[in-house]
């Protein structure tokens, strides 16, 4: 590593900089690598406050980058600095992009689409992950989201689940002491595990706070042609995403839902104010213009199936009405309700009206 390269981590990691502090320095300085060695004066001409400047002093006397590298080699992190040449590109074209991404995993320039929801999610959310992921990872495409409790851990999981390449953006460092929320440590190394990535703009030994996470939201937004709310409250952190992705053009699906319930008022909303309807996977690829059709196959057809799937699609060789299904099965009509919903919208099988279903013709 050269002394330059080496300032710059070293500056990356000083806790009081954010993003827009180490924008002012590589502008006034032409590479904010170089504050390493700027007197108090050449620092507060970069329009950073008084009180940063001095902390920032007193800091980089006191630590050692030798300490700074045994943390990045220890926990197997990597620094990517905004104009590197792997540095995820659409990201890099937002308004507010990260100088530097701390990131453990291997980063690959593919398309992703982002994920968020309500941390107090209901079974409607589940079904709908269990519905669209699948898809998403049949059409090669990684997800995105925020690891934080609820939708956005089902998102995780479940693209795990399905084989797929996840990439978990956290509003702390990646470190294995400072991921939050504690309990999805195990998820974490699970999404690294299975060749995902956990990523963050703030260094290690950053912990959790209320201010960071609309930081992460931003990226999480940024990364991806398209942002996917599938349930949020009325003050959902989700919809902050939203409305961050919609000022970097970027498209925003909602996934409707009950009226009934408070998990869908934020969804609902986002609806009126002119967001696209996600029904299927086929809306987004439709409102992302992206289309691959020798894909779409495998997703309508080579997708396993769950146990309840299975049981009700053994039943279809003959036209069969939901409640004799949930006889057959000995499952409630309810959850009945809810697979044939899933395999319809997979291509699976096919509504002949007045509850009655066929499987399509040419499926074994």
């Amino acid at each position: 590593m050269t002394s330059e390269f080496l300032h710059k981590i070293l500056v990356a990691h000083f806790p009081g900089f954010r993003s827009n502090h180490l924008r002012r320095l590589r502008i006034k300085l032409g590479d904010f690598g170089k504050a390493h060695e700027s007197d108090a004066q050449v620092l507060r001409q970069t329009g950073i406050k008084e009180n940063v400047v001095r902390d920032f002093i007193e800091w980089r006397t006191a630590v050692h980058i030798e300490n700074i590298l045994e943390v990045l080699r220890v926990y197997g992190i990597r620094i990517i600095f905004l104009g590197d040449e792997n540095y995820p590109q659409l990201l890099s074209q937002t308004s507010d992009p990260p100088e530097a991404l701390f990131i453990r995993g291997d980063i690959q320039p593919s398309t992703s689409i982002s994920f968020v929801g309500s941390r107090k999610y209901s079974q409607y959310g589940q079904i709908c992950i269990n519905l669209l992921i699948p898809d998403a990872v049949a059409y090669g495409l990684s997800t995105v989201s925020g690891l934080a409790l609820g939708i956005d851990s089902l998102v995780h999981k479940k693209t795990v689940d399905c084989g797929g390449v996840t990439i978990a953006v956290l509003g702390t460092g990646v470190d294995t002491h400072s991921i939050y929320p504690k309990s999805n440590h195990w998820l974490a190394e699970r999404i690294l595990d299975t060749g995902g990535v956990v990523l963050s703009e703030f260094p290690p030994g950053t912990t959790a706070r209320k201010e960071h996470f609309p930081m992460r939201n931003r990226i999480i937004a940024g990364l991806s042609p398209a942002t996917v709310v599938i349930e949020a409250g009325q003050r959902s952190g989700s919809l902050i995403t939203a409305r961050l992705a919609l000022e970097e053009n970027r498209e925003v699906f909602a996934v409707p839902g009950p009226i009934t319930k408070q998990t869908s008022v934020g969804t609902n909303r986002l609806l009126n104010q002119g967001a696209i309807p996600c029904v299927n996977f086929t809306s987004v690829l439709e409102g992302i213009s992206l289309d691959i059709p020798e894909r779409r196959i495998r997703s309508e057809t080579e997708l396993p199936l769950s146990l309840n799937e299975r049981k009700v699609m053994g039943y279809l060789k003959h036209e069969r009405h939901t409640d004799e299904l949930a006889d057959l099965t000995d499952l409630d009509v309810g959850i009945v309700g809810s697979v044939l919903a899933s395999l319809e919208l997979r291509g699976l099988i096919r509504n002949h009206g007045s509850q009655k279903w066929l499987k399509e013709v040419g499926l074994p």
